[in-house]
């Protein structure tokens, strides 16, 4: 089945949950004997009483105490309508952007920085252009985007050499630029190319399209968003709506 094959490729990302239930390790490994290739440090307590989580990376899913019910989706509060498993995976996706190296990035900065997003993008791709060309619309808007080069062909493709190249220019902003708007950018090589890395990045965190839009705090905010669409997104993200 195709969720016992998410199960076992299950665990590339920390769940932030530790429980203090005396109990729990029981009750884990219990169930961690009824799930095909799910270790046990996949299985948490989640926010309801009798259901435990079981940490699929990008999503998860939820086991019934007694392991005999198990459900893929999200848990949501219906009272104050809080979707903790959005939450929880947003808290993942922070910890493994932190760990990116801030070299990998080619930043557009802000007028009047409110808010930062980091965009996977691929020079080729027609959302990725559209997005770009409306780039000092963020940038009236206080949105900083941080780009992470993500070429989603392989290495030997154009558009790879044109990542690489772009990356390795002295202005890579300006560069970035004229690629996406289908100028020639001079192909060059370096050892300091971070591309392979970005490719490797979106691939953990499970992103294998582009372009990706995620929040400082790890939401995913989709593909192609119009600025003033973006903002009324992280406002909402930052009033904790």
């Amino acid at each position: 089945m195709k969720l016992y094959k998410s199960l076992a490729l299950a665990g590339l990302l920390s769940f932030a949950l530790l429980s203090t239930n005396p109990g729990f390790a029981d009750k884990r490994a219990e169930l961690a004997e009824k799930l095909p290739s799910v270790s046990v440090d996949q299985i948490n307590e989640s926010w309801v009483k009798g259901i435990y989580a079981v940490d699929l990376g990008e999503r998860y899913a939820y086991v019934t105490e007694d392991g005999k019910h198990l459900f893929v989706g999200e848990l949501i509060n219906m009272e104050n309508g809080q979707n903790h498993s959005r939450i929880e995976i947003g808290k993942k996706r922070v910890d493994a952007i932190n760990n990116i190296p801030e070299e990998n990035f080619i930043i557009f900065p802000a007028k009047d920085k409110k808010h930062t997003i980091i965009v996977f993008t691929d020079i080729d791709c027609t959302w990725c252009r559209r997005f770009h060309a409306e780039i000092n619309d963020y940038s009236e808007l206080g949105i900083e985007v941080k780009y992470l080069l993500r070429p989603r062909s392989g290495p030997q493709s154009k558009s790879w050499q044109k990542a690489d190249s772009v990356f390795c220019s002295k202005n890579q902003q300006k560069n970035l630029t004229r690629a996406k708007q289908g100028m020639d950018v001079s192909i060059k090589n370096c050892k300091s190319s971070k591309v392979k890395d970005n490719v490797d990045y979106a691939e953990t965190l499970g992103f294998m399209g582009t372009p990706v839009i995620l929040s400082e705090g790890g939401q995913h905010l989709g593909g192609y968003v119009k600025a003033a669409d973006l903002v009324k997104q992280l406002e909402a993200e930052k009033a904790g709506s």
